[in-house]
């Protein structure tokens, strides 16, 4: 394999490393290789994400599934997808503004490339942004003052869910080479990807840069910790005023953790019933009724749905919506059913004909 843009997640679920890694079970070599595997190649990311999902839904995830464990439940999910159920799905052309629907995968077959390198991480100096530190002209303040958490649609197409007593600031656009954001509190981010375009959250002591993924920063001006915890892809954290230092990259279900006892920052797994559900939910679906989810996505974004129940009776959908913001899961949803959405005042509204019956 020439190219790392070829990598397919059947790839990734037969190397015996790979499933080390996913489940936790990693030699300190495999653990590097990965780390710097994802620094070297993001454009693998997709693939990756959803092999863990797939790892993810196998009964036993604690423990590390041989190749015929693996090659059987894959398959036995792919034979869920029977042919008699109607599959509303992107078409091909529109994958690369969405997440890619589980149609078909295929046999999983082929071998893995050989290794050649299991070398120890190496990290770059990097230059750290210069923080923000006063309110720009242009600049939005949207604060939530209220006890349950508030949807907020940033300019780019990003989302975030803003936790009570906290606040976001941004631009009212975005520059062309950068998105800063300035968070007070806690929030829930899902970037929209955007290599050319990184992300940064400025958060009291620590930075966060990202190119588009979903993590979650709690750094309340109260509390001992600010805590930056990744739910999918990978990001970078800084210390505030380092201008020079190492950037840490804190992987899925890893949390950066800065101490302002002793202005230390540091790297810990975090188990998976600390996590919330927001930070567990895969947003997979598997002819699912659109009703259901919809349902989902409501209470996750603390947003109403209004539709025709009766008109989308026959809609279901097969996807794995991931990490993207809440407006491209929409995107993706209504190019599967034929429909339509608007968000105004604080509703979304979808419109559509409906679905074939069964």
């Amino acid at each position: 394999m020439d190219s790392y843009n070829d990598f397919k997640v059947e790839d990734f679920l037969e190397n015996p490393s790979f499933r080390h890694w996913v489940y936790g079970t990693a030699t300190r070599a495999e653990e590097n290789f990965w780390v710097d595997f994802l620094v070297r190649y993001p454009e693998a990311d997709e693939a990756i994400s959803q092999a863990k999902y797939m790892l993810h839904s196998f009964e036993q995830p604690a423990l590390d599934p041989s190749d015929t464990y693996v090659r059987e439940r894959s398959n036995e999910i792919i034979n869920k997808l029977s042919p008699q159920t109607p599959v509303y799905q992107l078409p091909w052309w529109r994958r690369n503004i969405a997440v890619a629907v589980f149609v078909a995968m295929g046999t999983l077959a082929g071998s893995w490339i050989y290794w050649k390198s299991q070398s120890e991480v190496k990290v770059e100096m990097t230059q750290a942004v210069a923080p923000l530190t006063q309110q720009k002209a242009g600049w939005e303040i949207v604060a939530n003052a209220s006890e349950r958490i508030k949807l907020v649609l940033l300019p780019d197409g990003s989302s975030l869910l803003l936790q009570p007593k906290s606040q976001i600031e941004f631009p009212s656009s975005f520059e062309t080479d950068k998105r800063e954001v300035v968070l007070r509190g806690e929030g829930f981010f899902e970037v929209k990807k955007n290599k050319k375009q990184p992300f940064y959250v400025y958060a009291n002591e620590v930075i966060t840069k990202v190119t588009g993924t979903s993590f979650n920063i709690r750094a309340f001006d109260a509390d001992e910790e600010v805590k930056v915890t990744v739910k999918t892809g990978s990001v970078a954290v800084y210390k505030k005023e380092q201008k020079q230092t190492p950037s840490m990259i804190v992987l899925p279900r890893q949390q950066a953790t800065f101490e302002r006892q002793d202005y230390s920052l540091h790297l810990k797994n975090v188990l998976l019933p600390e996590l919330s559900s927001l930070e567990k939910e895969t947003f997979s679906y598997v002819h699912t009724p659109i009703k259901e989810v919809f349902e989902k996505l409501s209470k996750t974004y603390g947003v109403p749905f209004q539709y025709d129940s009766d008109a989308l009776k026959h809609c279901s959908l097969t996807a794995v919506l991931d990490d993207r913001p809440l407006q491209e899961k929409l995107d993706l949803i209504c190019v599967a059913i034929e429909a339509t959405y608007e968000y105004r005042d604080g509703q979304v509204a979808i419109h559509g004909k409906g679905c074939i019956k069964p």
